[in-house]
């Protein structure tokens, strides 16, 4: 076993997850209805944010409800793009807006919102907070459908906490809730985050979760996170020195290595650097030591 830390990462993606509803229209263009779904992209955010600037100009101040949508889609790119606090000022400003204006939906979505970025600081008292205010809001107007939401952030919770068995719990509720109303990404995610939970434990699970998450990744087009995944299951196979099926797993992250999130490029060919110190392969391990130490750079410089 030379991977010693393999639990790092399945902590880093689970808890930089974003969640949207899929059910949300806000605005009509060309004859299509867009959802917030439809607006939050994860591999340009600029593109995303340029789009949704561009239809709140177009939409009329008079319709909060269409323009709060936009402003929810806008913060969930920001979360997604680590801009926390642009992202939390957004949300705030839609607080003020909804809650006046009785719109309870938006409401309880900002508040799983915030309970999400609040999550990615371990603030678990902030978390909690947020997270009692939705619960409330799905309850008296029967947002059933939000659980799956509701329960992967609990799951969250749990597994910054290390209770992985609590974990778990929490994410088989998120994923019967999206199973049962179709929502794909909160799929993708409780398979995710069981393989996360499994991973110290039970690595045979854990593969089995991951691969199970990665048909939705890959439908939704998410590189990021289809690339992780099989970046976890490699972690899995060389954590037991496994090398043949790890490169394999490894291989497969590096065919969307150029359409990932900055933030999550250095873990790629530092696995594979890994590997290469591990064979003596000296200049393989150099090449891919180098390109870690140039993403990491590159991580911190659009960070700041």
């Amino acid at each position: 076993m030379y991977i010693k830390h393999r639990s790092f990462v399945f902590l880093l993606i689970i808890f930089l997850i974003t969640t949207t509803s899929s059910a949300q229209q806000v605005y009509h263009k060309d004859g299509k209805m867009l959802s917030v779904e439809d607006l939050v992209k994860h591999n340009n955010p600029e593109e995303a944010i340029h789009k949704i600037d561009s239809l709140l100009e177009k939409t009329n101040k008079k319709d909060t409800e269409s323009r709060l949508w936009l402003m929810l889609a806008k913060a969930i790119v920001y979360d997604d793009n680590f801009e926390y606090e642009k992202s939390f000022s957004i949300l705030l400003k839609i607080l003020d807006e909804s809650l006046p204006e009785k719109l309870h939906r938006i409401s309880c979505e900002t508040y799983l919102k915030l309970a999400s970025a609040s999550n990615k600081s371990a603030d678990f008292e902030e978390i909690e907070k947020y997270l009692a205010i939705s619960e409330k809001y799905i309850i008296k107007y029967k947002f059933e459908d939000l659980y799956s939401q509701f329960y992967n952030e609990k799951s969250g919770i749990q597994r910054l906490r290390n209770q992985l068995d609590s974990t778990i719990i929490y994410a088989n509720k998120t994923l019967d809730y999206a199973q049962k109303y179709k929502n794909e990404k909160d799929i993708a995610r409780a398979y995710a985050m069981l393989g996360a939970a499994y991973g110290p434990t039970d690595s045979v699970k854990a593969i089995n979760y991951f691969n199970l998450a990665i048909p939705y990744f890959k439908k939704q087009e998410d590189y990021t996170l289809l690339a992780m995944m099989y970046f976890n299951i490699a972690s899995e196979y060389l954590y037991f020195a496994n090398i043949k099926e790890g490169l394999l797993f490894n291989d497969s992250a590096f065919l969307f290595y150029d359409k990932m999130n900055y933030f999550y490029k250095e873990n790629i060919p530092k696995q594979r650097y890994d590997v290469y110190k591990y064979l003596g392969k000296a200049d393989s391990a150099l090449y891919y030591l180098e390109m870690t130490y140039n993403e990491a750079f590159n991580s911190v410089y659009f960070q700041n």
